[in-house]
Parts: structure tokens; C-alpha cells; sequence
């Protein structure tokens, strides 16, 4: 049987496909902004000193380590300061006190602690210390704001030496004692790695662990509670939360909490014994009212 021409034209329409266009030409084209092209390759042309700061970052955190977590905090009756005791030096963890104290004259004291790259605490404080046992005994300083403008400018040099091979600052400081160095309110300042210094007027937190202790002290260490607690009622909320990032959230942080305060009126330090017992209970408390009611 023969098909006609029409019938074989009608037949090889239909088994012919409908043409598609390129994907290229119907899909929609991003428009970017001059400035941020020209943003791009402004940064194309730093890639290179960029990498080669990632790298460095890596190696030196790898091998000096900035662990740490400490927190001050302002009671009712006085101040306090509460650190982790863990080290890592050359790569291998340690246990040491973080928290010193400078005895600037007779019967007055300061109390201070560092994070951040190992050395250069370490340097930092030492530099502090003799700092502001030289200007008191001259009668250069009688005051703790006094203190708190050496501090920023020991941190401002400290910070110009370092930030450039470490590629980001590499020290934080809280430091304590009373507003007259003899007599007056017990105050913490906390000195930040630009070389600038402000009053912690109920909580402050430094090192690695800190950015975890603000979400928990955020519930447990709240301006309105402070005011109304005891130091060591303060200081053992304090501990509680590095017990609770110790064990639950980062192991960079380890070590029992070191706990020194000072009262107001009083120009000299004592150290505050924190019964784990009670703080281990308080901290499981936490974790069971969190796994009741999870996010």
C-alpha cells in the first residue's frame, strides 16, 4: 500500500522533535554591581598574601595554642575572677594557675589574668607587673584607672609587634583591685587588643571558651542577679559554666576552676574554694532540664 504525500508529510512531522533552546539562552544573567567587581579584583590581587595568612594562622595555633576561658564578674560586695587552668605549650597541655597576683605595695594587691598565644601572655604580664610596681613605688600611679592606662599601652605595643606575624592580636587582659589601690570600690577592668580598657560592671569574658560562656551566662550570670549575690555565690555560677563547657562543649578548656576576689574596701585578695560537689549537681541540673526540653 502506498501513502500518499501528504499522509507521509503529516507521519514525519509528528516523529520530529520540537526544537529546544539552549540552556545558555533562556537562563536569567546575574547582574553584579561596578563596585563589587571592582571589590573581586581588588581581592584577586591579595589571594596570595591571604593564603599564605591562613596558613601561618593554622600552623601557629596548632603549635602555641590560645586556650582559655576566663570570666570576671562584679557582685554586691566586690569582684571576682574565675579561669580554666589548662595550658598548651608546644603542642602538649599543661595545668597552671592563669590568675596572678601583684603585690604593688604593702598590704595592697591587683589581681590579673591573660588570654591568648601563650608567649606572648606570658611576656605581656611579666612586663605588667614590673610596669606597675615601678610607677607605684615612683607615686606615678595611686589610682586603678591609672593602672588600666599603662595596661592599654603595654597591650597597644604588644599588639603592634605581634599582629602581623600572628595575623589577628594576640592578647586579652581582665585585672582587678580597688578604685584608690588602698581603699575604695573593687573594680575589674577588661583591656581589649586594641589598647582600650573598660569597667566590667557585672560580667566579662576572655580566651577561646568565651564565645560559649555568654550564651550560658546570658541565664545564670545576668546583670539583675549579680547585684543582688555574694562573691562566692557569683564566682560559683561562674565555675559552674566552665565545669559546663569543660565537659560538654569544648575540651580546649580544662583544669579546676581557679577562683581569687577581692571585697570592696579591702586591698587584698583571697582565693575561693569551690565545693565541686555542689557544682557538679547544679551543672547536671542544667543538662537534664536541656535534654527535657530540647530545642
Amino acid at each position: 500500500m502506498r501513502h500518499s504525500p501528504r499522509s507521509q508529510g503529516i507521519a514525519n512531522e509528528k516523529k520530529e522533535e520540537p526544537k529546544r533552546r539552549p540552556i545558555k539562552e533562556i537562563s536569567l544573567e546575574i547582574k553584579v554591581p561596578p563596585d563589587l567587581r571592582f571589590l573581586k579584583r581588588l581581592n584577586r590581587t591579595r589571594e596570595k598574601e591571604y593564603e599564605e595568612w591562613l596558613i601561618k594562622k593554622k600552623i601557629i595555633e596548632r603549635i602555641h595554642g590560645k586556650k582559655t576561658l576566663i570570666i570576671g564578674v562584679r557582685a554586691k560586695d566586690g569582684v571576682a575572677l574565675i579561669s580554666d587552668q589548662k595550658y598548651i605549650r608546644g603542642g602538649e597541655s599543661d595545668f597552671e594557675s592563669k590568675i596572678k597576683v601583684l603585690d604593688i605595695k604593702r598590704g595592697v594587691q591587683i589581681l590579673s589574668a591573660a588570654a591568648g598565644y601563650v608567649g606572648a601572655t606570658d611576656d605581656f604580664t611579666e612586663i605588667f607587673i614590673e610596669a606597675v610596681k615601678e610607677n607605684v613605688g615612683m607615686g606615678a600611679i595611686n589610682s586603678l584607672t591609672s593602672v588600666k592606662f599603662l595596661a592599654e599601652d603595654i597591650l597597644d605595643e604588644a599588639t603592634k609587634r605581634y599582629v602581623v606575624r600572628l595575623g589577628e592580636p594576640p592578647i586579652e587582659f581582665i585585672f582587678g583591685g580597688l578604685s584608690g589601690l588602698e581603699k575604695g570600690e573593687a573594680r575589674l577592668y577588661n583591656v581589649g587588643p586594641p589598647g582600650y580598657g573598660e569597667k566590667i560592671h557585672s560580667y566579662g569574658a576572655i580566651g577561646h571558651g568565651s564565645s560559649y560562656s555568654r550564651t550560658l551566662d546570658r541565664y545564670l550570670l545576668r546583670r539583675d542577679r549579680l547585684s543582688k549575690l555574694s562573691i562566692k555565690e557569683a564566682a560559683s555560677r561562674a565555675a559552674a559554666c566552665i565545669y559546663w563547657i569543660r565537659e560538654e562543649v569544648d575540651d580546649y578548656v580544662g583544669g579546676e576552676p581557679q577562683v581569687l576576689a577581692m571585697k570592696d574596701g579591702c586591698p587584698k585578695t583571697f582565693e575561693i574554694k569551690i565545693e565541686r560537689s555542689k557544682v557538679k549537681k547544679f551543672c547536671k541540673g542544667m543538662k537534664f532540664s536541656l535534654e527535657k526540653f530540647p530545642i
